[in-house]
């Protein structure tokens, strides 16, 4: 009945909010036990890698929609004794005795051969989508400053505006990699991501962030494109993952506006194989600036 269907609704929409809630915590601490965003002792990092593995349980356990059972007294302890210790870990700078506690009774023990179970591997970083040393890059961005500027060399400014998705709101973390690359798909600078957009717009993702691109137009070789790679958080798989991806050749390095066509991933940086997103009018907005002292 109609009450019935209500209070399934109201369920599932409660179950994503605390699965993603779970997910962008799992996220965020991953960042924090990365080992050159790391201040932490190895004990420290340990019991952070025993609570992200317990909180990856919890959300394994929330995307299991056949469960009918309510959650029972004991995990709703074990969650408020692991805020407390967490905010311990803060407060004191010591893990010791939180490991020591009956917490630690509480959390997932390390598998004793080093890898992670099924259910959990399949939950954190994978390096196929988004290498787990580059986490954390997603949600501030790495845009880097303009660099020095040489006399007689011209230097480019893009400031992605938008892009165009059929689907926009349906994107968590959203952001994009930016990277120089020649005819041979080769780097020709560091990648650089933008900070995570948080603006939406009917059909668009609002960026509005500026790219300063470090080498001068007279120092890139022939046949070289600046590639523009859309990228989003997955809960499911605890991964960034690409959408899509446009490119910008040098023949179009112009200021003033630009409008770049949306392809289908896997990004291609030889651009032999290119297939359009949508057939739909749907495209990423640019405006670029060249500055020659």
């Amino acid at each position: 009945n109609t009450k019935s269907e209500g209070r399934g609704i109201a369920a599932c929409r409660g179950t994503y909010f605390n699965d993603n809630l779970l997910h962008r915590t799992v996220r965020k601490l991953n960042v924090a036990v990365v080992p050159e965003n790391c201040s932490f002792s190895a004990d420290e990092k340990e019991f952070l890698k025993r609570v992200i593995q317990g909180l990856q349980l919890k959300a394994a356990s929330l995307q299991d929609l056949s469960s009918v059972q309510e959650p029972s007294a004991g995990s709703q302890v074990d969650v408020r004794r692991l805020k407390t210790a967490l905010q311990d870990l803060l407060d004191n700078g010591g893990a010791t005795s939180v490991l020591e506690s009956s917490l630690a009774a509480t959390l997932p023990q390390p598998p004793r051969s080093g890898q992670q179970p099924d259910h959990i591997r399949s939950l954190v970083l994978s390096d196929d989508d988004y290498p787990s040393t580059a986490a954390g890059k997603d949600l501030a961005g790495s845009l880097v400053q303009r660099p020095r500027l040489l006399p007689g060399h011209t230097y480019i400014n893009i400031t992605i505006d938008k892009i165009g998705l059929k689907d926009p709101h349906t994107y968590i973390d959203p952001l994009i990699t930016i990277s120089v690359k020649n005819l041979l798909g080769e780097d020709l600078e560091p990648l650089q991501d933008t900070p995570v957009a948080s603006t939406r717009e009917i059909s668009y993702i609002v960026f509005g962030q500026a790219v300063e691109i470090q080498r001068p137009v007279e120092e890139l070789p022939q046949g070289a494109a600046i590639f523009f790679e859309f990228k989003h958080f997955k809960p499911k798989k605890s991964v960034i993952s690409t959408r899509c991806f446009s490119f910008m050749e040098m023949d179009e390095l112009k200021p003033g506006k630009a409008i770049l066509e949306i392809y289908k991933k896997p990004t291609d940086f030889l651009r032999k194989k290119l297939s359009l997103l949508s057939i739909k009018p749907l495209y990423l907005h640019l405006t670029l600036s060249l500055h020659t002292p």
